[in-house]
């Protein structure tokens, strides 16, 4: 995972595996917001090809709509 940050505040971060990720966070060398704009971009990846899916299949957008319109009763 790469985390962008600008070069006043160490440049870009790459982080090969999570635990490198998780002991820089709680040893404090990666700020919150550093993380969570990276998570935030990174999550936009994941999820494009189930949203592009839902926008060009005519049955999933319709199942979609038919569930957004659905009341919760409890």
């Amino acid at each position: 995972m790469k985390i962008e940050r600008p070069t006043k505040f160490g440049g870009d971060i790459v982080y090969k595996t999570y635990q490198d990720l998780e002991d820089d966070y709680k040893q404090g060398s990666l700020h919150p917001s550093d993380l969570k704009a990276a998570f935030s971009i990174n999550l936009d990846r994941i999820i494009q090809p189930i949203r592009r899916h839902f926008e060009t299949n005519t049955k999933a957008r319709e199942l979609f709509t038919f569930f957004k319109k659905q009341e919760i009763t409890r």
